[in-house]
């Protein structure tokens, strides 16, 4: 099974505050994520090995900028 049959995707937007290595200059930007929630019951159709998955499973934000 995909790992997207585990998860809800939703999109969420973050204020963060970077500054600049070189000239120490300080600004904020909105940066986007990604936030995958566990669904509440393993898919239908899993096998012991995808129920083993899921279990283990757990809710995770990932940057979109970096896929």
């Amino acid at each position: 099974m995909n790992e997207r049959d585990f998860f809800d995707e939703r999109q969420e937007t973050k204020r963060a505050s970077f500054s600049c290595p070189n000239c120490r200059e300080r600004a904020d930007y909105e940066v986007r994520w990604l936030r995958r929630t566990r669904k509440a019951a393993p898919p239908r159709g899993a096998n012991e090995q995808d129920r083993a998955r899921f279990a283990k499973s757990r809710d995770y934000m990932v940057r979109v900028d970096d896929m």
